[in-house]
């Protein structure tokens, strides 16, 4: 070998350090999972109803992000005939 050739990387020490890589990503992963709040769970729920999308869309378009209060109240009055009935009443 010269001076000049890159050196090889020893095959055992690489895959050592992609395994350890590998787990370390699964453990952090298991942990996403478990300090999860349920915002995605309520969210997936709403999504499943007939009317969910449309629903979810026109709220966070129309009622959210309107700065017109009475537009989005219009509006909000206007979806709650669609109101999935996954969303409580309250």
């Amino acid at each position: 070998m010269t001076a000049d050739a890159p050196s090889v990387p020893d095959s055992r020490a690489l895959a050592d350090e992609a395994v350890a890589l590998v787990r370390e990503w699964l453990v952090r992963a298991a942990e996403g999972r478990r300090h999860r709040d349920g915002a995605a769970d309520r969210l997936a729920t709403v999504l499943q109803d007939p009317h969910g999308l449309e629903f979810t869309v026109g709220f966070v378009d129309r009622v959210v992000r309107t700065e017109d209060v009475r537009a989005a109240g219009r509006a909000l009055h206007a979806l709650a005939e669609i109101v999935p009935r996954t969303i409580p009443a309250a």
